[in-house]
């Protein structure tokens, strides 16, 4: 579910420039804030999967082993 939007998981694409849209009250418990936006705690994931993620998430070497070399 999105944080901004409207219809049944509130992700309906550029609802949020209607006046039909909901807002949710905890932006930090959502994933993505719109359609196509994460949120800060979604981009603070994916950052965290760069820096310091398997070689399954990340090849050929996390941003962390790729600057200790």
């Amino acid at each position: 579910m999105a944080c901004c939007g409207s219809g049944p998981l509130r992700g309906s694409l550029l609802a949020c420039g209607l006046k039909v849209y909901q807002l949710c009250d905890n932006v930090s418990q959502y994933f993505f804030f719109d359609e196509l936006h994460p949120t800060e705690k979604a981009n603070y994931q994916f950052a965290k999967l760069m820096w310091d993620g398997s070689p399954k998430i990340v090849k050929p070497y996390n941003l962390k082993t790729l600057f200790k070399k």
